[in-house]
């Protein structure tokens, strides 16, 4: 790890943003003369410290930014504002962010699975933003529901207790019973939690992940689900260039195939680079040297180039 960035939450800073509470994480670029800005968007089930690596191996190429989404990672909820979590009111969080946070400067993006679902979103509903982005990266990213492999039968009875769990007051009473800590490590027991050599601990991964599942709010948890099993970002179309970073175990998850005939729907010009790095992506993701390895070389040389 390079040597300015150790603790992640030396570069933490709390956000206040449409009423919500939560936290923003900011790196300047290890050169100060790169003047590229990077909106680095994590995943559903995630949080800051998750993806560290991953923002500081950005920092060789770019000034970078991460926020928590809300409901997820710690932040209030829109349940909290009075509104609902739909992609739709996530995609405008983004958009309040970039507006409030680069004004008329030019960005990249940078998401990651459902963070890469929101920025899409998020560029077909302002266009004035979309004309703004430099470079447009997604990791592991998807565009449609048809994209995951799901059986149809499994598919309804998702929607059906994705439903029912996203309302109150059941979404309470699984959060009390389901997510307290003695029930979270039942279901995270020592002895089926895998590291690889030379990586966090299995007790640290296991803290982690009860840490994570209690910071989430089921409900917002629950009613994205729903909204992703219905989900459809084929149109409009954006006249952006989409580098898609894919890794050897993304094609468990979705149809690899579909992604592709979607985004190239979606987008101008679509470029698809598969990763080396063999195996499961880690659950926390703090190594840098690890990190830059999810990052193909035609990505390093574009993110090199003057934004």
């Amino acid at each position: 790890m390079s040597k300015r960035f150790v603790n992640p939450a030396d570069f933490i800073m709390p956000l206040n943003i449409n009423g919500m509470e939560g936290r923003m994480l900011r790196l300047e670029a290890q050169n100060r003369h790169n003047k590229r800005e990077i909106l680095l968007i994590y995943d559903i089930q995630a949080n800051l410290e998750r993806w560290w690596g991953l923002a500081v191996a950005l920092t060789h190429y770019a000034n970078v930014t991460m926020v928590d989404l809300p409901g997820l990672g710690g932040m209030n909820s829109f349940y909290s504002i009075g509104l609902k979590p739909s992609l739709d009111n996530m995609a405008d969080y983004i958009a309040s962010v970039i507006k409030l946070r680069y004004k008329r400067r030019r960005l990249s993006i940078f998401g990651i699975g459902f963070g890469f679902v929101l920025a899409n979103r998020m560029l077909q509903r302002n266009p004035e933003i979309a004309t703004k982005v430099n470079m447009l990266v997604c990791l592991n990213g998807y565009a449609h529901k048809d994209d995951f492999k799901i059986k149809e039968v499994d598919r309804h009875i998702m929607k059906v207790y994705s439903f029912f769990a996203s309302t109150q007051p059941l979404s309470d009473i699984l959060k009390l019973v389901m997510f307290n800590d003695l029930a979270l490590r039942m279901r995270y027991p020592l002895k089926i939690i895998q590291t690889k050599r030379g990586g966090p601990s299995k007790e640290f991964i296991r803290r982690f992940k009860i840490d994570l599942a209690k910071s989430t709010d089921l409900r917002t948890r629950m009613y994205l689900n729903l909204q992703l099993l219905n989900l459809d970002n084929c149109k409009p179309r954006l006249n952006n260039t989409l580098w898609h970073i894919s890794t050897s175990n993304s094609t468990q998850n979705v149809n690899q195939q579909l992604v592709e005939q979607h985004f190239q729907i979606i987008f101008d010009k679509y470029i698809h680079l598969p990763t080396k790095v063999g195996g499961k992506m880690p659950l926390v993701l703090n190594d840098e040297k690890l990190a830059i390895k999810y990052l193909p070389a035609k990505v390093r040389r574009a993110l090199k180039a003057k934004a």
